[in-house]
């Protein structure tokens, strides 16, 4: 089982309350039942809750579970050619311009 789309957000009013631990619970024990051989929680940041890091509690509470962290996958930043890059901005922009026209 994977874990892998996913958000929460924290009522500010009520300070530091694991609101969402629960519901992982219920989810982990619902992949036991299944037969689901592992529980995959998605990725980990690699700050720490006093790091600063934005990400850092749900890093935290998913290496509750487990120790073992993969390197599954890279960030890829595109850094396009100038030129081309310009001439596609320029075709988008006049394809934008002939549809409002053309309306």
């Amino acid at each position: 089982m994977s874990y892998f789309a996913g958000a929460s957000a924290r009522p500010t009013d009520l300070g530091r309350v694991w609101i969402v631990h629960p519901l992982f619970w219920d989810l982990i024990t619902w992949g036991k039942r299944i037969g689901a051989p592992i529980y995959d929680l998605g990725g980990v940041s690699a700050g720490t809750a006093e790091s600063g890091d934005p990400v850092a509690g749900i890093s935290d509470f998913k290496r509750l579970f487990s120790k073992d962290v993969a390197d599954i996958a890279d960030d890829w930043i595109l850094e396009p050619r100038w030129l081309p890059a310009r001439m596609a901005a320029a075709v988008s922009a006049g394809t934008a311009w002939i549809q409002k026209i053309a309306r």
